[in-house]
């Protein structure tokens, strides 16, 4: 195995249609899908709100024309394209329950919000990557 630290590593020169397709992301947007998210919502200890966290995280994905299934004990949910599938395959994933208490923006409702964006149609479009099989999951109980 190889172990890779940050401080020993250079970064690499980034894709030029990378560095376009992210210049699309609205700091707005990704601020709207933080405070979507961010309410207590613990999975055994604020359970309704759990639920109602994972009942907004299914409308957006079908908003978007997503299939969004439940799979699990934990109501982990998977997305994928109304599309047949084709190799190769790309899984994004966050956890979207929170600490008990705390409305868990940064533990994890900026990572939902990222994948959220990343799955808005205007900027998913013009990835490369939109030809793989893109797997989307929001999986419950990230602790």
């Amino acid at each position: 195995m190889l172990v890779a630290q940050s401080s020993k590593r250079q970064p690499g020169k980034l894709d030029a249609h990378v560095a376009e397709v992210l210049d699309g992301v609205s700091p707005a947007i990704l601020r709207e899908f933080v405070e979507y998210i961010s309410f207590p919502r613990h999975y055994d200890a604020e359970r309704n709100a759990n639920l109602h966290a994972c009942d907004r995280l299914l409308a957006q994905l079908d908003g978007f024309g997503f299939k969004v299934h439940l799979v699990g004990r934990f109501d982990n949910i998977v997305a994928f394209p109304d599309r047949p599938h084709q190799e190769p395959y790309v899984l994004l994933g966050a956890h979207y329950d929170s600490v008990p208490g705390t409305p868990g923006a940064d533990d994890n409702g900026s990572a939902v919000a990222v994948c959220l964006n990343l799955f808005w149609p205007s900027i998913l479009s013009r990835l490369d990557i939109i030809n793989a099989a893109m797997y989307r999951a929001f999986y419950d109980c990230g602790d």
